[in-house]
């Protein structure tokens, strides 16, 4: 068995200004900051607010993220997968990292992503 983890270092501008984020702008910045998929949108008003936001709070690049890691871990057992996951996730926590999928600072709780989901809903006139 195969399993995927990702990591991602977001720049400290960007962290110190979390709690002015919409709901809406964390979960653009999630989902554009993932490692493992490439996203992108293709709506105006989307790519309009992730240029405010690149301007606002990226790095010199632009970019939310500093650094991310992909760790893969082949033909280990349930058990020592964790072991290796928390071992490796507690190392990188020291130097900034946070887990993508089980600590991410600009996940949505469950009432933000029903308000995200209704606004984009109707700012694209469709489905989610």
């Amino acid at each position: 068995m195969e399993s995927e983890f990702a990591f991602v270092k977001y720049n400290e501008k960007l962290l110190k200004h979390k709690e002015e984020l919409t709901p809406l702008e964390k979960y653009l910045i999630k989902e554009l900051s993932d490692p493992s998929t490439y996203t992108s949108f293709e709506e105006p008003w989307i790519k309009q607010i992730i240029n405010n936001l690149r301007r606002r709070f990226g790095n010199e690049y632009g970019d939310f993220t500093e650094a991310s890691i992909i760790l893969k871990i082949e033909g280990a057992s349930d058990e020592e997968e964790e072991i290796i996951r928390r071992a490796v996730a507690d190392a990188l926590a020291a130097k900034g990292f946070v887990d993508y999928d089980n600590n991410n600072p600009f996940a949505l709780n469950k009432d933000e992503k029903a308000i995200t989901e209704a606004q984009i809903n109707k700012l694209r006139g469709g489905d989610f």
